[in-house]
């Protein structure tokens, strides 16, 4: 098999030509998706009938995507989003403005409420999990390069975390054509000759090797998300999902107190390896057809 970098292993079909790609207009029904959260484990199923989180996702099967982050990187989210500590009061559907899948309620006038795109309602909300992190980690008041680089590997990994173990949410829909971009694109993130993912690899073949011109970057990191900035300040919640897979001496310099490239070479140094080894981006990018 050829490594993951390899441009053969890219499936342009996962990128069209043509009409544009429509949302789901049948949504799953309720016990298809509690059969999918327990298809990830007793946790996620146990978090789907919180208390504190149903008061918090009163929508049963949005509240089945938040409770999915239980078998990705954003478990840690879970305890704080039902803590006294958190701000977010309330996760529904509804307008995030523009063709974001999640974020602030508009006309966003309290951070504290947080939305998934009405156009996707009818979409299988786990494949909203991994937008929900990013927005769970994402500072309201702040913008740079190196937080969206970082908070859109996040949900990366997290849905391919979700694909792995619910192969059958791989699918053509937008939403899924969505994330399964976000997903390829962080797996064709990696130096030149090598297998292991990377979000900074200056001199990597192309994060869509055989797509479109247009998206093509070498690495994540190169993607123009937002303008360049030094360092914003992050939310408690990051540190929350990052610090267990970092080194201690990260920890106490306080990379994720604030988002800073240094923040982003600390999850390359030691936590992307664990989270998507070659083995397992490889498996990802087989799921996909691009394998």
């Amino acid at each position: 098999m050829p490594a993951p970098s390899d441009p053969a292993l890219f499936t342009p079909d996962l990128y069209p030509a043509g009409p544009p790609l429509a949302p789901a207009t049948q949504a799953p029904t309720h016990g298809q998706v509690v059969g999918d959260l327990w298809a990830l484990g007793e946790g996620a199923v146990g978090w789907h009938v919180d208390g504190v989180l149903a008061e918090r996702v009163p929508d049963p099967d949005l509240r089945a995507g938040v409770a999915a982050l239980d078998a990705t990187i954003g478990a840690p989210l879970l305890p704080w989003l039902t803590s006294d500590d958190c701000l977010v009061e309330s996760i529904a559907w509804g307008d995030p403005g523009g063709d974001r899948i999640a974020g602030l309620a508009q006309p966003a006038d309290r951070e504290t409420h947080r939305v998934v795109n009405e156009r996707y309602h009818h979409e299988h909300p786990f494949l909203a999990t991994g937008s929900l992190l990013h927005q769970l980690c994402w500072n309201p008041g702040a913008e740079s390069q190196a937080e969206e680089v970082l908070l859109h590997a996040l949900l990366a990994v997290a849905h391919a975390q979700l694909l792995l173990a619910l192969p059958s949410l791989v699918g053509t829909t937008e939403l899924a054509r969505r994330q399964q971009t976000q997903v390829l694109t962080l797996c064709n993130s990696r130096p030149a000759g090598r297998r292991e993912v990377q979000i900074v690899a200056p001199d990597g073949t192309g994060t869509i090797p055989g797509g479109d011109p247009a998206m093509q970057t070498p690495d994540l990191w190169s993607v123009p998300f937002a303008a360049e900035s030094d360092s914003v300040p992050a939310p408690p919640s990051l540190a929350a999902v990052l610090d267990p897979w970092l080194t201690a001496d990260a920890v106490a310099d306080g990379v994720t107190a604030r988002i800073s490239r240094a923040t982003i070479d600390a999850v390359d140094d030691t936590a992307m390896g664990r989270w998507l080894p070659p083995s397992t981006a490889a498996e990802v990018l087989r799921l996909l057809g691009a394998g």
